[in-house]
């Protein structure tokens, strides 16, 4: 990247197609992460997850009809 700044040519990486490749890892990670979660623990321990989701979910309503 250096080199082509001080010689003044065109960009070699094209910023719409990161952007392409980036959302599809993130998404390709999050369904790999859905896949390895363990049901028994969650299913153990359900109150406290119940608990943080209506807060977070709270919580984005709030910034939402606050802003």
């Amino acid at each position: 990247m250096w080199i082509h700044e001080k010689r003044g040519s065109e960009d070699p990486i094209d910023p719409i197609m990161m952007e392409r490749i980036g959302g599809s890892a993130m998404e390709f990670l999050i369904v790999l992460a859905i896949i390895v979660i363990n049901t028994e623990a969650i299913a153990e321990d359900i109150a406290p997850l119940v608990i943080i989701i209506i807060g977070v979910i709270s919580w984005n309503f709030f910034l939402f009809f606050c802003e």
